[in-house]
């Protein structure tokens, strides 16, 4: 993993964490906000990014188009 890679998984780790462990009113429209953010950086869903962003991506994309918590967690424990 490239330096940059790892501290950009980094960052959009701990927003992810800080939407997760925040209020669930807000949540998916910080997990969109958050969404969009990565379109614009890495253009996702179309280029070439390191697995554990894009990964991370799937899962802020979970979030934001208001998938259950119960799948969600399938979801983790499935992979």
């Amino acid at each position: 993993m490239k330096g940059s890679d790892a501290f950009h998984l980094n960052i959009l780790q701990e927003r992810f964490t800080d939407i997760m462990q925040g209020d669930p009113v807000h949540r998916q429209q910080r997990a969109k906000y958050l969404k969009e953010d990565m379109e614009e950086i890495f253009m996702l869903p179309d280029s070439k990014v390191h697995p554990g962003i894009a990964s991370l991506y799937n899962q802020i994309k979970d979030v934001a188009d208001g998938i259950d918590d119960k799948v969600l967690a399938a979801r983790r424990n499935w992979f």
